[in-house]
């Protein structure tokens, strides 16, 4: 496994080896030992999977008391998955960051607890994993944030801009 800083502080880029041969592919998709080694007190306590059709936007969710730390993953298709910070000691606050994650090119992302998340899905389908530190006991509520709007324009112009480069 690899992993490599993003321009937001704490949120990493993590590349699992994938060994293949004319059987297939095998490829370890988490390590405690590794995760270790990068990032402190990680443990994982609630696995989650989605399904989304192509050009579903989700997001961006947040929590605002309970902050959940995440190891997310595209098992099947492709996402734009985009992030901002939106802890206010943090030295990247209020800024965005986006990447293209997908099953063939295997990325998982490392996104410590308070940042806004959300992907739209560039692929007919794509099913997402989440690892999560700790429980979603309010999964399906979202918590608007006073910048709420201030979100939303991000994840759009994140989305439009993706849209622009898949027509050129």
């Amino acid at each position: 496994m690899y992993s490599t800083k993003t321009i937001l502080e704490g949120v990493f880029i993590i590349e699992p080896k994938r060994f293949e041969d004319s059987r297939g592919w095998f490829s370890e998709t988490w390590n405690q030992n590794h995760l270790d080694t990068v990032f402190d007190n990680i443990r994982f306590v609630q696995d989650n999977h989605s399904k989304s059709m192509y050009g579903v936007l989700r997001g961006l969710h947040f929590q605002k008391n309970k902050a959940q730390g995440k190891l997310i993953r595209v098992v099947h298709g492709h996402v734009y998955d985009f992030f901002v910070d939106l802890r206010r000691e943090s030295s990247t606050f209020g800024r965005a960051f986006g990447i293209e994650v997908n099953s063939d090119n295997k990325l998982q992302v490392w996104l410590p607890p308070g940042l806004a998340h959300g992907f739209v899905t560039l692929s007919s389908f794509a099913y997402f994993e989440y690892k999560f530190l700790i429980l979603s006991v309010n999964l399906l509520q979202l918590i608007f944030h006073s910048n709420f709007n201030l979100l939303m324009m991000v994840a759009i112009e994140l989305y439009l801009e993706k849209l622009s480069i898949l027509q050129l």
